[in-house]
Order: structure tokens, then C-alpha cells, then sequence
């Protein structure tokens, strides 16, 4: 079976675990959309001097990738960047970007097309797309205040193509359904697996930092910063020496809250900006707990990021974080938006140790059964022989 898998720079950690457990099972081709603007999980920025088309990733991405970060991807056929020199998206300069890259995927003559969500940019190759055998959907319902209207757009455009969308949680079946009348029999679900590739510019072990709690990513208005902000000064009342650290990069036009005072020797350290991989290794590497104190949520790569480094998390019970957070096993849930629950939650992971330890077993052990990429891809190629039945 021929694969072409299309994926996003935001979208490239989960998109290279999966690619390296398909290259066993299939023939992949991967193809990465850049532009200008492009900042994704492991892409700080987009290489600069690259020509506009197609591209082979590999001697661009070899200098800034560990040699293990690069095996994700050596067992693909081809690796190749789709470039888009120019930085708006809608514009007569898009449109014969748009056309090579659909001519090259029509060459390949794919059994399967794949894509990691909606592509704005290739949807004004229109009519020359392929037809969709599965197109991923990261956040069926947009969060508030921070839709991505482009990959929504994009994925509406698109839809006539797409004969499968695979979501990442089960209770957005309906609701996706719901909006978009697309039949829940085209709909499919399997979640995502761990973000083990991060460990790659930190190895050897993990060395944890004591009574350290970090919040981590892209910053934004549900991340619900402000609602960690509030349980802070109860932590640090209770646990002495406390740190809290804050690292990431705040969206277009959201401006981080005040960090407040904490009693206790208690400290907030605020890292703005996009943090370097290896940077980002260390804060995981060091943390007792991971924050994930989220007014709303589809998944979270957090989350995912924290289990590989075997630390357990206390987030909301929201969205679909409850299928990837077992209470009392690898994390602790609370009630979205409860600072005081947020408090309790974190002072039980940092006070008691039988607790913690047992929560860090089961963050070790997450990349087993639901959340094992062997098993995601076996899911998903199930769901090509359901979309070519």
C-alpha cells in the first residue's frame, strides 16, 4: 500500500511518531507544508534560502535534528516540504505552489491520501486534488477565542474530497458530526500517542528539580494561565520553595496576566517566547508536575510531552482530556476554572510521595495500550481498508 501523508508544522511531533510506525507497515511518503510563517512544535522557524515547491527535507532538516529525532523519518520513502514563499495565504502567487504540489501527489499515484487536517493553500488547487482517503481532524470544535480559520476553512474547502475524517477523542463524535453534516459513519477515532521524540535533545536521565511545576506551550486564553495564577499563592502557603514555571510563547493579541506575589519562599518564572527543543527538554525533564489547568481542550501535546518524560499531570476534566488522563493513575483531574481544586490537586502530587510516585509510574507507562503508536497505526490502516471498502 502507497501512503501520502500531508502534514503541518504545528502538527509535526505526533506526525513523525506516527510516520516512523507506518513506514513499517506500508510504503509512506511524507510530505511537510512550510511557509514563511511556519512555527510548529519542533520548527522554530522555516530555513531560511529554500526555493519555492518541492523540496527533500532531509538536508534541511539533518543539521538542526538529533541523528535520533532523524530515524522517525528515515524509513519513509520520500520525505519532502511543500514550500510556499509567500507569506499570505489567500494571493495569485499561492496557486501554482498549490498546482505542483497536487501534480506531484497525482504522480505519485498514492493508494491512500492522507491529510493532517485542512491545507488553505492546497485547497486552490481545486479541481486538481486528489481525493481524501482520511483527513485528520485536531480540533473539531474550535476553541474559543482561538480558532484557526485557516486549517478550518481549508478543511470545509476540501470536504468534497474527503472520504474519512479521523478525530483524536471520542466525545467529539457528535459534535463534529452535528456542525458540519458530515455522517458518523465517516467518522473514525483514535487518539494520540506519546511525544517521546522531544527526549531526543535531552538524553540520558531524567533528573527532577524538587516542588517544580511547569506550564508549558503556546499561550493563549484557554489555556487558563490565569486560573494557575490564582491557586499559586494557595500552593505556595502550603508547599515551602515552591517554583512555578511558565514557559511559551504567547498567540497574536493575548497578553499574559500578572504573576502574583507567592508567600513561602514560593517563586513564577516566566519564559516568554518559543523555547529552543533542547531548552524545553530540560523544563520536562525537570518538573515534579505539568499544569495543564485548561478552560476548554480537544487533546493536548503537553500532556503527551509530559508522559515521555514520566511525569503526571493535573489538568481539567474538559473536553478530551479525560481520555488521555487517568485520574488517580497518571494525573489528577479538576473541575475546569476551580483554582482552589487546581491547588489541591497540586499539593497533593508535591506533598505526598507514595502519591507521586505511583502517578510517575503510570505517566512511564501511558505510551502502552490506548496511547502506543504501533497500535494508533494499526487503527488508522483500518481505517483506509474502511474508506477503499
Amino acid at each position: 500500500m502507497r501512503v501520502l501523508f500531508y502534514t503541518h508544522p504545528f502538527f509535526l511531533e505526533p506526525a513523525l511518531h506516527f510516520a516512523r510506525e507506518m513506514a513499517q507497515r506500508c510504503e509512506l511518503h511524507l510530505m511537510l507544508e512550510l511557509t514563511p510563517r511556519s512555527l510548529g512544535s519542533l520548527l522554530a522557524a522555516t530555513p531560511d534560502g529554500l526555493p519555492t515547491g518541492l523540496s527533500d527535507a532531509d538536508p534541511v532538516f539533518a543539521p538542526a535534528f538529533p541523528p535520533g529525532a532523524r530515524a522517525y523519518w528515515s524509513d519513509a520513502r520520500s520525505f519532502r516540504l511543500a514550500v510556499y514563499g509567500n507569506a499570505r495565504t489567500v494571493h495569485p502567487a499561492t496557486v501554482p505552489t498549490s498546482l505542483r504540489v497536487a501534480q506531484a501527489i497525482d504522480r505519485l499515484a498514492p493508494d491512500v491520501v492522507h491529510f493532517d487536517d485542512g491545507s488553505l493553500r492546497l485547497a486552490m488547487a481545486f479541481p486538481r486534488l486528489p481525493r481524501i482517503t482520511l483527513m485528520n481532524v485536531h480540533d473539531p470544535i474550535p476553541h474559543r477565542g482561538d480558532a484557526n480559520r485557516r486549517i478550518e476553512l481549508g478543511r470545509r474547502l476540501m470536504g468534497r474530497r474527503v472520504e474519512r475524517y479521523r478525530l483524536h477523542s471520542e466525545v467529539f463524535r457528535a459534535p463534529f458530526a452535528a456542525r458540519t453534516g458530515v455522517p458518523s459513519t465517516r467518522i473514525d477515532v483514535a487518539p494520540l500517542g506519546v511525544y517521546d521524540i522531544l527526549r531526543e535533545w535531552a538524553p540520558g536521565p531524567v533528573t527532577r528539580a524538587p516542588r517544580t511545576v511547569l506550564f508549558a506551550g503556546r499561550i493563549t486564553a484557554y489555556k487558563g494561565l490565569d486560573v494557575l495564577y490564582a491557586a499559586a499563592p494557595h500552593v505556595a502557603e502550603r508547599i515551602a520553595d515552591v517554583r512555578f514555571v511558565v514557559a511559551g510563547r504567547a498567540t497574536d493579541g493575548y497578553v499574559l496576566p500578572q504573576s502574583p506575589p507567592l508567600p513561602n519562599g514560593g517563586r513564577i518564572d516566566v519564559i516568554a517566547g518559543h523555547i529552543p527543543n533542547d531548552r524545553l527538554a530540560r523544563l520536562h525533564a525537570e518538573a515534579t508536575v505539568v499544569a495543564c489547568p485548561y478552560r476548554d481542550a480537544t487533546q493536548s501535546g503537553v500532556i503527551l510531552t509530559a508522559y515521555a518524560f514520566g511525569t503526571p499531570v493535573v489538568a481539567s476534566a474538559v473536553g478530551g482530556l479525560p481520555e488521555y488522563v487517568e485520574d488517580g493513575t497518571n494525573g489528577l483531574l479538576v473541575p475546569a476554572g476551580d483554582a482552589e481544586a487546581l491547588a489541591e490537586a497540586i499539593v497533593r502530587v508535591l506533598a505526598d510521595r507514595a502519591i507521586r510516585e505511583r502517578l510517575q509510574e503510570g505517566a512511564a507507562a501511558a505510551r502502552e495500550g490506548r496511547l502506543a503508536w504501533p497500535r494508533i497505526a494499526d487503527l488508522v490502516l483500518d481505517f483506509y481498508r474502511a474508506a477503499s471498502g
